[in-house]
């Protein structure tokens, strides 16, 4: 297991998104004071859990969050997560990576994530409680920890120990326990409470229990017999009900029976009430014709009586008519008189009638028609008022509409004059900014060639210091080995000398002269001669201690020094002393061999002393020389290896030289080294003052690159403060040229309300004008009308007039006519009955003689008519006496009839009131039955149909005895608590329990002091354990920490490991030091560094992370640490953040940190193993970066503060623009976007980025299908010189053969002999075939070359690169579409089919707009069928793949974004859109 990778966002100073990833090994972060390298040390450690502010060295927690600074704005959360590679398992959970988040709001709040689900710390800490790893562990070493571990009390160092113990978890494990004891304690407390309150409650509630099981069994048997009675009772009641039934029915058929026979009577009685009826109604005729007759028997007398008194008054009526007969003439000649008068008037009236309907008739249609020209005229006037005021409305809003387009036409011709003067400023300051750019391009260039210059300078500066340290070093190195040399040598000079003083003053009386005589003594023997190497052994053996003879310049010395010896009574030895004028032998006549003498060097003056001891000594080769060489008297043969011949047969051998043996090797070794020391000495001061001169060359070597690297950071600084001026005049001329597109657009928008209001002006003065003109016309003819109407209203008044007096002339006339119309029929009717009367009265009168005349006759008939009427009348009285005595019997029969009817009707109601008694009944059983369904089903668990099943009581009395007995037993009872047996249950369960409880805790209590003292043994045993391996270890990384040192451990209290602390006692070589704090700094760092790494070898953990802990060290104890850490990283991962260069040196993975003006940091990674392979980074995170110039202007845009505003928008439109989005799919965006923030209330920067990434990403093509997977396909690179094709062909055959495809690979650029052989090198890395020829060749014949091969070859993807063409010259667009269609022609002739051919053309970035003139151009010509966009490294801007996806409607097939072949992939529009505005992977 090892830390993967890590990312913050919003943490500290890491505001923007962060992604590291790490490797096994050695991961140095570097970067200068202050960039944010310990932040990432404490995001590790704050995702592991750490709740403490001052440990993340902050005051509050709420300081991990970003807090903004003069450029960025504060975020509002932080977030950290750590991936752990877990494919060992050595995690406890069923992933291969576990991902550890942290977050924590402004607000406060946090939260914690494993795999992106929420969790708890503890869940956390569980997971890594085996690992080692977590925020109390030494796992991570943050600033000032590591003098921590040396101060800590030895109780806080024990710590260490039980870190790399493991018992952490125990401890964890034991606290919990603990803590449970503690709860359990606390639980068997209150449960014991419990349970006492329990047995306190149960006793009532047993008494209570007893009752109500009592008042149970008499309730069981009491529901049972009311069960059993009730069913009994249901049984009556059904028998009752069946009877009811059957006595209902019964009776009903009596009702039907009595209501049937009721009909009949009443049908009966009708009809003898019809009959009676019509014997009353003949009766009535029989009585009224009686009456009748009786009124005529009657009326006879009265006639009779009248005929008398007619008789008498006929004579009088006669008398009288003949008087009315003159009254009637006399009044018959006046109406006559009055009918002609009236005829008179009335034919005058009929007259004035006629002509007063005649000036009616004639006034009439005139007045008619004038009232209806009256009415028109109104209607008109009316309809011409309305016109009038709907154009006179019409006029005004003309008016108010012509006043506001002259407003409007007079702001736009404002602001097309002011927007014409910015345009004009616009322009003079682009060419100022052009002028400006120009000239600092030129300055640029100039730079560029001065940084060359310098760097070239700098090169040379650098080769110069490297050799002068080459020569520095080869000097130091000849100086140290003269140095050592003279070293030695006056080393050696010392002790030789030393020990020929020593072995000069052996003899003790030598000594004591040598030291009495002082500088009487002018030197030893020893001193002044020289014997041959091979001599020198021989001439020991024969001078034997008189080497060290001490030698005097006279003889009075001399005599001293006999005198001084002669003092030294008690001083032991002797000593040969000898003055210079001693007298030394002669050669010796006849001696074979060399003279001794003569073969040994003696110093000037010393010659004489060395003849009187060696003069007869001669030297001859071999002992057979010796003693075959003749007897000279005083000659002594000797031979080399030490045998001595005298008298020519005494041979002496063996002779031990004591302690004078090598003294003259010594002293000549001695006068060597002396003669060798000054040499030494002069070569040494030589090569000291060459190194002085080579550090004099190297120090102005350095100088001088320090010059170089001065200026070149000069002109760097210059050439960088002159890019972020062209950069920035680029910038302002952008913006200018956005404003001048924005302020064009509105001038146009302007120039174009102008023009539309122009012709709105002129529109709306000629519809206000005209509708004015016709308003005028309008109130003319309004005038003319009212004036006409005027006239016709005096004519219709005048008409009106004269028709209503021809009216009334006509009423009255009609009134005059219609009076003398009823009057003339009324006289002539009044003349007619006056006729009539005279004419009646004069008939009345003849008529009245003439009855008078019969008045006798008519007596006599009516006295027989009496007669008559008089026997008719009486037979009618005998025959009604009849019809009555008829209708009397007919009426008994009637009320006889009644009276039946009456019996019928009784017996009706009384069967209808037995069927009322039956409801009643039925209801009341019906009642019951409801009761005594109840009361069998009361109880809510008997079922009907089963206790029906009850047999019936054998003595229904006794069982309502019983029952009576059985309730008032349950009265006597009292007040039972009916829950009480539920109530002791729950209670007694509910003990039960607490009882099981209380011995499940007791027992577990047990168990778990049983665990606690396990845990205490094996965690006191692991300790002891892991304390001695620690020890160990400490002692043995001290040692190579320390060469020569010694440290070990020691416990405080060993009698009580679990609570012992811990003591580190060190000593470095040399020194005692007694308290820890007395070393020095970086003694204290390695000591606590040799105690981390004791740890740390004990028990590894997935990684460390170490935070400059190696800043105190020098470069001896730093390369004492690197060797610790080689030795460490073998087993685990680790981090270490360091200034150290020899560290970086060592690591396998560089990270940058650096902090911009912005006050934000950022992480770069320079990424290699020990073998210098770059690492592949996450394509995301490479894509994140190359568009990171886009994103920077986007995140401007987005930190915004308050409401989404106007210039939010402006702003927003500026930088898609900015970004070589283009203008017009840049408003395009920009107004989708605002769409969409008003119909989704967006208002926060995240919720706008993430809607404009998904609005970006709608303008992309989908793949439909791609040329380089879905093969067979042969794919056409084309594009302009420089863009990557050859390039981007590598890769993707090298992609492409990695996927199992077989590649082949065309070289059409024929023109550049450098692609043919970059094509080469592809082709042999990837192990693809190149097709190629000849430089010059046509490229189509190669195209069809290539297709030939790779027919042959069966081939399914062809990768062909063409020659640069620039775009805009037609010729070469031209050639390069022949080549297009060669190649077309041929792969639709393949023998395994057609081969599809797709054109895709290769784009750099960088090039923005130009990139789409490209595009437009290149499909123009050859009809591309994708875009390929490379160098997408961080110059270029990402919009110009949107200006090229939108405007030509293509697909983007691939993007790249650095020189690596996994840095071309394929095209993600989601990915690249939100990598373009900031969002997170």
């Amino acid at each position: 297991m090892y830390l993967k990778s890590l990312t913050l966002k919003g943490f500290k100073s890491f505001a923007d998104r962060a992604h590291m990833t790490f490797e096994p090994g050695l991961t140095v972060i570097v970067g200068p004071n202050g960039s944010g390298k310990s932040n990432i040390s404490d995001s590790i450690l704050w995702v592991l859990g750490e709740q403490s502010a001052k440990q993340l060295r902050g005051q509050a927690m709420e300081d991990v969050i970003f807090s903004g600074s003069s450029a960025r704005k504060p975020v509002g959360v932080a977030e950290v997560t750590l991936v752990l590679d877990n494919s060992d398992h050595v995690l406890p959970v069923d992933f291969d990576e576990v991902a550890i988040t942290r977050r924590m709001y402004r607000s406060g709040e946090s939260e914690y994530l494993i795999n992106s689900s929420p969790c708890r710390l503890m869940d956390i800490q569980d997971i890594l409680h085996d690992s080692g790893l977590g925020k109390d562990t030494h796992s991570i070493i943050s600033q000032g920890k590591l003098d921590a571990i040396l101060q800590s009390r030895p109780e806080e160092r024990r710590a260490l120990i039980e870190e790399a113990a493991g018992i952490s978890k125990h401890k964890r494990r034991k606290e919990r326990s603990l803590k449970k004891i503690k709860s359990m304690d606390e639980h068997l407390t209150r449960a014991r409470d419990i349970n006492k309150e329990i047995a306190r409650q149960l006793r009532p509630l047993e008494r209570q229990v007893d009752r109500a099981r009592k008042y149970k069994e008499l309730s069981s048997r009491a529901n049972e017999l009311t069960q059993m009675l009730a069913v009994d009772e249901l049984r009556s009641l059904q028998s009752q009900w069946n009877d009811l039934e059957s006595r209902s029915k019964e009776g009903a058929a009596e009702l039907e029976l009595a209501q049937y026979r009721m009909g009949e009577k009443e049908r009966e009685l009708e009809k003898l009430q019809v009959m009676l009826e019509e014997k009353g109604l003949f009766v009535g005729d029989l009585g009224e014709q009686r009456r009748h007759m009786q009124d005529v028997v009657g009326r006879i007398n009265s006639d009779m009586r009248l005929l008398e008194e007619k008789g008498h008054n006929m004579v009088s009526r006669l008398s009288d008519m003949r008087g009315q007969i003159s009254s009637s003439e006399h009044q018959r000649r006046r109406v006559v008189e009055e009918l002609e008068d009236a005829r008179a008037q009335l034919e005058e009236v009929t007259g004035a009638h006629m002509q007063a309907q005649e000036d009616v008739d004639a006034a009439g249609p005139a007045a008619a028609e004038l009232h209806e020209r009256r009415v028109a005229l109104d209607n008109q006037i009316s309809q011409l008022t309305r016109e009038q005021r709907d154009v006179q409305r019409v006029a005004d809003n003309a008016a108010l509409e012509l006043a506001k387009v002259k407003d409007s036409l007079s702001n736009a011709e404002v602001e097309d004059n002011m927007y014409a003067s910015r345009l004009e400023q616009i322009d003079e300051q682009l060419e100022e900014v052009t002028a400006s750019l120009e000239s600092r391009r030129d300055r640029a260039e100039e730079l560029e060639c001065a940084l060359e210059e310098a760097r070239q300078a700098q090169v040379d500066a650098r080769e110069a210091t490297e050799t002068a340290r080459a020569a520095l070093k080869d000097l130091r190195a000849r100086e140290s080995e003269a140095r050592d040399k003279l070293s030695e040598v006056r080393s050696e000079l010392a002790s030789q000398k030393k020990l020929d003083a020593r072995m000069a003053d052996s003899s003790p009386l030598v000594s004591r002269l040598v030291g009495a005589l002082g500088d009487d003594v002018s030197g030893r023997l020893g001193d002044v001669l020289e014997a041959p190497r091979e001599l020198e052994g021989l001439v020991e053996q024969l001078l034997a201690g008189d080497i060290d003879a001490l030698l005097f310049d006279d003889t009075s010395a001399l005599e001293r020094a006999g005198r001084a010896a002669l003092d030294q009574k008690k001083a032991s030895g002797e000593a040969l002393l000898v003055a210079r004028g001693v007298s030394g032998s002669t050669a010796a006549e006849g001696a074979s061999g060399t003279r001794l003498v003569d073969r040994l060097s003696v110093r000037a003056g010393y010659g004489p002393v060395v003849e009187a001891l060696l003069g007869g000594y001669y030297v001859v080769d071999d002992l057979a020389a010796a003693l075959a060489a003749p007897v000279v008297d005083g000659v002594t043969y000797v031979t080399p290896d030490g045998a001595r011949v005298a008298c020519g047969g005494l041979v002496r051998v063996g002779l031990d030289a004591g302690e004078a043996s090598g003294a003259l090797e010594r002293k000549r070794r001695i006068r060597e080294l002396e003669g060798l020391e000054p040499d030494l000495a002069a070569v040494f001061e030589h090569v000291s003052d060459q190194v002085v001169e080579a550090n004099a060359a190297v120090e102005e070597a350095r100088a001088a690159e320090g010059d170089a690297a001065g200026e070149i950071a000069r002109l760097e600084g210059e050439r960088r403060s002159l890019l972020s001026e062209i950069g920035r005049l680029e910038q302002s001329a952008n913006n200018a040229e956005v404003e001048r597109m924005r302020i064009s657009k509105r001038r146009e928008q302007a120039s174009e309300a102008v023009r539309a209001a122009r012709p709105r002006v002129d529109e709306l003065a000629r519809s206000r004008d005209e509708a004015r003109a016709q308003a005028s016309d309008l109130g003319l003819q309004i005038a003319q009308a009212n004036d006409e109407l005027d006239r016709v209203r005096r004519d219709d008044s005048e008409a009106a007039g004269k028709l209503a007096d021809a009216k009334v002339r006509l009423a009255q006339t009609s009134e005059r006519l219609r009076s003398l119309k009823g009057r003339v029929p009324d006289l002539e009717h009044r003349l007619e009955g006056i006729d009539r009367r005279i004419r009646g009265t004069r008939q009345a009168s003849r008529s009245l003689e003439l009855l008078r005349l019969r008045v006798d006759p008519m007596y006599e008939r009516y006295s027989a008519l009496l007669e008559r009427a008089s026997d008719w009348a009486a037979r009618l009285r005998d025959q009604a006496s009849l019809e009555e005595a008829d209708s009397a019997s007919l009426k008994k029969t009637i009320e006889d009839a009644k009276a039946e009817v009456a019996r019928a009707k009784e017996r009706v109601d009384t069967a209808t009131a037995t069927q009322n008694e039956f409801k009643v009944a039925r209801g009341k059983l019906e009642v019951q039955v409801e009761a005594a369904i109840k009361a069998i089903t009361a109880d809510g668990t008997t079922v009907l149909e089963e206790a029906l099943m009850l047999p019936a009581p054998t003595d229904r009395d006794a069982a309502e005895r019983e029952l009576n007995q059985l309730v008032r037993q349950i009265n006597n009872l009292g007040p039972v608590n009916q829950v009480a047996m539920e109530e002791y249950e729950q209670l007694k369960r509910r003990a039960d329990y607490i009882e099981e409880q209380l011995a499940d805790l007791e027992s577990a209590r047990k168990a778990l002091t049983k665990i606690t003292v396990a845990i205490d043994r094996k965690m006191r045993k692991a300790f002891l354990v892991t304390f001695e391996k620690v020890d160990a270890n400490f002692r043995e990384i001290f040692a190579m920490l320390f060469p020569g040192g010694q440290a070990h451990l020691e416990m405080t209290d060993p009698e009580h490991p679990a609570e012992t602390g811990i003591e580190v006692v060190a000593q470095p070589r040399g020194k005692r030091i007694t308290k820890m704090m007395l070393m020095s700094g970086g003694e204290k760092s390695l000591t606590a560094l040799a105690l981390l790494f004791a740890v740390y070898r004990t028990r590894t953990v997935p990684f460390y992370v170490l935070d400059e802990v190696e800043a105190a060290l020098d470069d001896a104890n730093l390369s004492k640490l690197i060797g610790a850490l080689d030795v460490l990283r073998s087993d685990t991962q680790l981090l270490v953040i360091s200034h150290q260069r020899r560290t970086m040196e060592d690591a396998d993975v560089l990270y940058g940190v650096s902090m911009q003006a912005d006050g934000v940091s950022r992480a770069k990674t320079r990424s290699r193993n020990r073998k210098g392979r770059e690492c592949i980074m996450g394509f995301f995170d490479a894509l994140s970066r190359g568009l990171e110039r886009s994103r920077e202007a986007l995140n401007e845009v987005f930190y915004f503060g308050g409401e989404v505003d106007e210039d939010f928008w402006e702003d927003l439109e500026d930088t898609l623009v900015m970004g070589d989005m283009g203008a017009e799919v840049a408003i395009q965006v920009s107004d989708d976007l605002r769409d969409a923030a008003a119909k989704k209330n967006l208002k926060t920067a995240p919720q706008l980025r993430r809607a404009l990434a998904e609005q970006l990403e709608q303008h992309f093509v989908p793949i439909e299908r791609d040329p380089f997977s879905d093969t067979p396909s042969c794919v056409l690179f084309v594009g302009i010189n420089g863009a990557g094709k050859t390039t981007t062909v590598g890769k993707i055959a090298s992609a492409m053969a990695a996927r199992g495809k077989n590649v082949v690979i065309g070289s059409a650029d024929t023109f550049r002999a450098a692609a043919i052989e970059q094509l080469d090198v592809w082709g042999q890395r990837a192990g693809v075939p190149v097709i190629k020829r000849d430089r010059g060749s046509d490229p189509a014949s190669v195209c069809y070359d290539v297709l030939d091969e790779a027919d042959k070859r069966g081939s399914d993807l062809v990768l062909i690169d063409t020659a640069g063409r620039l775009h805009t010259s037609p010729e070469l667009m031209r050639e390069l579409a022949k080549v297009v269609n060669v190649t077309r022609k041929r792969a639709a002739n393949m023998a395994a089919g057609p081969m599809p051919v797709s054109v895709v053309l290769v784009i750099d970035a960088a090039t923005g707009q130009n990139g789409l003139n490209q595009a437009l151009e290149f499909n123009e010509a050859l009809g591309l069928d994708g875009i390929i966009m490379t160098k997408l490294d961080g110059t270029a801007k990402g919009g110009i793949a949107m200006a090229v996806a939108e405007k030509l409607k293509l697909p983007i097939l691939r993007i790249g974004v650095g020189e690596q072949v996994d840095d071309l992939q394929e095209f993600n529009a989601k990915d690249f859109c939100r990598a373009l505005v900031g969002e997170s992977n």
